[in-house]
């Protein structure tokens, strides 16, 4: 008798249990189609105040669900379960006690409230637990933050594997990869304020030089007794960078242990997620724009600090990555993206796209390969969602987002492959992701990617180098690479098309090729393709010969009028300046809307000889399309001469080049805005030797 009734109680287990972890959504999609939802209390600029809180109605998911949504991704706040997030927050030296966390009192009914809409409509979770306010940027190798963001996404997680299943997505918005924008708010790395980081920094490198310190002191040049003795170095602030940290084997080694240790927690993690939920997704932090941060500190200052893409792509299911870049910038993300997912025999995922922006819809239908889905940014805000301020609808917008999601859901079968291309692009990720570079090519790379056709372009990592077939050229715009990258290079001669005549490796060695053009431009020209890649080197050519940068000592000033409203930076004027900081994204000016001569003259340091000049107008957004540009030169900045007039302008970069001679002032006269409209300028400089 007794055994009977234990047999039943342990049936009734099983089968209570069984019912807990039995999904109530659909599976998860083979191609995820998706909105952002600004989450279940508020909407994007306020989440964590909000008195009103904005979700979508049964009638918006129906809309949605109408153009192919199947999966709506959200936020999830500690004041979302009734959570003070002030508790999670932490100050130096403040350790995480998750045994005193799981003591405190949870409210789940406004996430159920959610869900349990999510699972009436049919739509797959997407959910991205958040520790911290909005506003503020978590690093996952920080081991003060790893703990708190770790224990609250356990926390939700078990949640919703126990009451709904496990056919759930779960990842992280952006703010928690790394903390490369941290800089920009408080002016420092989160790093320098972890009394933990030290001793994880010392344990990664003893693992990265096996134990040898001999070794470590070989490569920095030191003579330490033990690898706790090695400081955290100094990566700078957004102050400036310390000059010895640009292409040096301690700061690179830095940035590696960073990355290692965020794989490493990132690893822990998923085993984790699998053991609480089997069947969910891990699609983790969404990469942000672009490359995940890998700039130069031309064009970034500070430089990013953060786990790279392949990083992503080893400890995800799916690689995530947003993209609110320019249209024509996309296809940069989307390919060399979905090349290192491949790689990984993963596929990739945009997570958020500007949804009104139906020319980037149209940009991710021509990346096609080994994508498993894109999102589209709904919020009820009118830069970037479906759902304007005034509750209506942008109709263009849901007619082309529903022209993509078709596209991906009725793909054939060979395109959702990643097929490589036979134009070799060389991209050094191991320098983009560890060095520490006064200047990179990435504008120039983001600029090849658009030019040749995804199926024709192919981004080559360092361990390709010496396996490509044929006797195809290898194109290759940096100067700044990996030792092992410089060695193969060498071995392929003639092969690579570059215009250098020696590498620079990330030990800051200057390395000799083996092989060395007479006539780059000539051989350029000659290969296949090498007339549509002009460009893309012209744009190496002016960063690695511009004599008009702000940080050395260049100046940039006008009588022009601006406009007095900054779309970039309200509040603050528009800086004549900000045209040579090296940065052709993030800055820029706008003349004012007025009948004026609009111009910008340049003062060098110092006398060169001068041979050229380039600018990027913003070509694509609204304001005046320029006729011509002359350009004048003048030893005084009194007396000038015109040198350059360009004409029958139809792009946003203009490059000019004119007979060399010696000047200190140039300037770039745009000619009167007769239409009363106001330039804009994006980047403007000086080719001297």
């Amino acid at each position: 008798m007794r055994i009977r009734v234990l047999a039943s109680i342990i049936m009734m287990v099983v089968i209570g249990t069984a019912g807990l972890h039995a999904s109530v959504f659909p599976k998860i999609p083979d191609v995820i189609l998706g909105i952002n939802q600004p989450g279940p209390s508020g909407i994007p600029t306020d989440i964590e105040q909000s008195k009103s809180p904005w979700r979508l109605t049964d009638a918006d998911i129906a809309l949605f669900k109408g153009i192919g949504v199947n999966t709506i991704r959200i936020p999830v706040y500690p004041t979302n379960i009734g959570l003070d997030g002030t508790k999670l927050t932490w100050k130096r030296g403040d350790k995480f006690d998750a045994a005193e966390a799981d003591k405190w009192t949870v409210d789940w009914s406004l996430l159920d409230a959610t869900l349990d809409q999510f699972q009436r409509n049919g739509i797959t979770p997407y959910i991205c637990p958040h520790p911290y306010p909005l506003a503020n940027w978590m690093t996952i190798y920080i081991p003060e933050d790893a703990d708190r963001c770790l224990w609250f996404t356990s926390l939700i997680v078990k949640h919703v594997s126990a009451k709904y299943g496990n056919n759930v997505i779960y990842g992280w918005y952006e703010n928690i990869w790394k903390n490369s924008m941290e800089p920009w708010y408080s002016g420092v790395y989160r790093y320098t304020l972890s009394s933990m980081f030290p001793a994880e920094w010392h344990r990664m490198l003893k693992n990265m030089y096996k134990g040898k310190i001999k070794s470590l002191n070989l490569a920095w040049n030191t003579h330490y007794k033990s690898f706790d003795e090695a400081p955290v170095w100094d990566l700078g602030t957004i102050r400036g960078i310390p000059a010895d940290a640009y292409n040096n084997r301690r700061t690179y080694d830095l940035r590696t242990a960073i990355d290692l240790l965020s794989r490493e927690r990132l690893l822990s993690w998923r085993t984790r997620l699998k053991q609480i939920a089997p069947g969910a997704m891990w699609a983790g932090a969404c990469l942000h724009d672009g490359f995940d941060g890998y700039y130069d500190a031309q064009t970034g200052n500070p430089p990013a600090c953060n786990w790279g893409i392949r990083t992503h792509a080893i400890t995800s299911d799916v690689l995530a990555a947003d993209n609110y870049q320019y249209p024509q910038k996309m296809l940069t993300a989307y390919r060399t993206i979905a090349k290192i997912a491949a790689s990984e025999k993963k596929s990739y995922m945009a997570v958020e796209i500007n949804g009104q922006s139906p020319a980037a819809f149209e940009a991710m239908m021509s990346a096609s390969g080994s994508i498993r889905g894109a999102l589209v940014w709904c919020g009820k805000e009118d830069a970037f969602g479906l759902i304007k301020t005034d509750d209506s609808t942008n109709k263009a917008s849901l007619d082309a987002v529903k022209k993509l999601f078709t596209h991906l859901k009725d793909r054939k079968p060979e395109q959702t492959r990643y097929i490589p291309g036979t134009v070799y692009v060389y991209f050094p990720e191991e320098t983009y992701r560890s060095a520490v570079l006064k200047s990179s090519h990435l504008d120039a790379y983001d600029h090849v990617c658009d030019t040749l056709s995804p199926s024709v372009f192919e981004p080559v990592f360092t361990s390709e180098l010496l396996k490509l077939p044929g006797d195809a050229p290898i194109y290759v715009l940096e100067k700044y690479l990996p030792t092992k990258a410089i060695k193969a290079i060498n071995q392929l001669g003639s092969r690579i098309i570059c215009p250098y005549s020696y590498f620079v490796d990330e030990n800051g060695r200057r390395i000799e090729r083996s092989y060395v053009p007479k006539d780059f431009y000539a051989d350029l020209q000659k290969s296949k393709y090498g007339a549509e890649l002009l460009d893309a080197f012209m744009r190496v050519e002016e960063k690695e010969f511009n004599a008009a940068y702000k940080d050395e000592g260049a100046k940039a000033f006008t009588t022009s009028e601006f406009k007095s409203e900054n779309e970039i930076n309200p509040g603050a004027l528009y800086n004549p300046m900000d045209l040579i900081d090296g940065d052709p994204v993030a800055s820029r000016i706008v003349f004012a809307d007025k009948l004026q001569d609009e111009y910008i003259d340049v003062e060098l340091p110092v006398s060169k000889l001068v041979y050229g000049a380039f600018m990027e107008t913003a070509f694509e957004d609204a304001g005046r399309r320029l006729a011509n540009v002359t350009i004048r030169v003048s030893d005084d900045g009194k007396s000038w001469q015109d040198v350059y007039t360009t004409s029958a302008i139809k792009s946003d970069r203009i490059h000019i080049r004119f007979k060399p001679m010696m000047a200190r002032f140039v300037r770039f006269d745009l000619g009167q805005s007769t239409d009363a409209i106001g330039t804009r300028l994006m980047e403007i400089g000086v080719l001297g030797r």
